[in-house]
């Protein structure tokens, strides 16, 4: 049974403590790829640190929620005409539903996040988004098109979410597992297996330690969100929740590598699929 594992750190250029502590578990852990915020504040810093780093895949993660758009409110009238895209998926997920939101718009605004990341010279292996919002049936035709139009091979989906007994994967995986046979019949790679540790933000290295041996065979991709300034970054986004330097003491722990060795799960990258 051949198992392998991509770790990808997410949020890179929300933040200079997220860029370093994605950096830190790259270099000093198990991290192997990061998906980067083009509409983040702190994007050029990401720039900076992952520009030399040949051995971090990167990935673009493509925001509709939270943030600020690229573009302004006079191309962005129906999906962000005061500056500011929806406060989370569920509100962007809604406004699709009712057809509040033209998805003309989305596409302008992604194209130009994809746009803004190849200008900077930076090599892209494939695409996921800011809280999943590329799950969604409504844009997956979107980000396809853009996939294909940038020639990005990767994609993030699953055909399997896990762990399997949580809200989070029960509403996640039917779309996930769509999103990944409608992926591979365009020709894009996708992972076998999504494991996204619930509730988001709060991995520990127990979990960590609990889930390797259980691991599915092929490739599973973890997403984590390390960072190496805790109150600076509770500070920006409290409502998060997150336990960012929690999550980089977990995916830096030795005990960790070693049960990857004993477990003979691979570490590997989008760019190896």
């Amino acid at each position: 049974m051949i198992r392998k594992l991509i770790v990808s750190g997410d949020d890179l250029g929300l933040h200079e403590a997220i860029n370093e502590g994605v950096l830190e578990a790259h270099e000093q852990g198990i991290v192997t790829s990061a998906s980067i915020v083009a509409c983040g504040r702190d994007f050029d810093h990401a720039c900076r640190l992952v520009g030399k780093r040949r051995k971090l895949d990167l990935g673009i993660h493509l925001t509709l929620v939270e943030e600020s758009p690229l573009l302004g409110p006079d191309q962005l009238k129906t999906l962000a005409p005061n500056r500011a895209f929806p406060k989370s998926y569920r509100q962007l997920f809604i406004a699709l539903v009712k057809g509040r939101i033209d998805i003309a718009e989305i596409e302008m605004e992604l194209d130009a996040q994809i746009q803004k990341v190849l200008k900077a010279g930076l090599t892209i292996s494939h695409l996921d988004s800011h809280q999943h919002a590329h799950f969604f049936p409504q844009l997956r035709r979107v980000f396809f098109r853009l996939a294909e139009r940038y020639q990005i091979r990767g994609v993030r989906a699953g055909g399997r979410v896990v762990p399997t007994r949580t809200k989070f994967s029960l509403f996640l995986a039917p779309l996930a597992k769509s999103l990944q046979r409608a992926a591979r019949t365009r020709g894009l790679l996708t992972p076998d297996t999504l494991w996204l540790p619930s509730p988001s933000g709060r991995l520990t290295g127990l979990a960590l330690l609990n889930g390797i041996p259980a691991l599915p065979e092929g490739v599973t991709e973890l997403v984590v969100h390390p960072g190496a300034d805790q109150k600076a970054l509770e500070s920006r986004y409290s409502s998060w929740n997150f336990k960012w330097g929690q999550e980089l003491a977990a995916v830096r722990a030795s005990d960790v590598r070693d049960a990857l060795a004993s477990n003979d799960v691979q570490l590997t990258r989008y760019s190896e699929l």
